[in-house]
């Protein structure tokens, strides 16, 4: 999100603010975003961070679909939920578990592996781990 906010602050130099109203919401909602993760990080859960974008202003996202996480990983996202709450109580969150991805450590044998995977395979390799 860093990169992404400097980008958009250099695009606003070459730009009128009307033509880049839109970036302006962008940016508030990476601010907002990056606010909240650090209210969620001390909730005792999985750490979650998300992009919490107003849809309006974004590109759509076409992605597929992810209907629930295991468990464990759904009650991180309900943890995260409350943060967003406590910042906009007017507003709900749509998960879309399809985008982002999820750092994981893999144990095999005695080797570990760290990954960052998408969240549908993160998904499936939790599954494993329940049996």
């Amino acid at each position: 999100p860093i990169f992404e906010r400097r980008y958009l602050d250099l695009l606003k130099l070459r730009f009128n603010e009307g033509e880049l109203q839109q970036c302006e919401v962008m940016l508030k909602d990476i601010r907002d975003s990056q606010r909240i993760d650090r209210t969620a990080l001390g909730r005792k859960c999985i750490p979650v961070s998300a992009c919490v974008i107003s849809s309006h202003f974004w590109p759509k996202i076409v992605s597929e679909t992810v209907s629930e996480f295991p468990q464990a990983l759904e009650e991180a996202l309900t943890e995260y939920e409350k943060s967003f709450m406590d910042h906009k109580e007017s507003r709900k969150l749509q998960w879309m578990r399809a985008v982002g991805c999820v750092e994981v450590t893999l144990k095999l044998g005695d080797v570990e592996i760290d990954k960052v995977v998408p969240n549908p395979i993160a998904a499936v390799l939790y599954l494993y781990l329940e049996k």
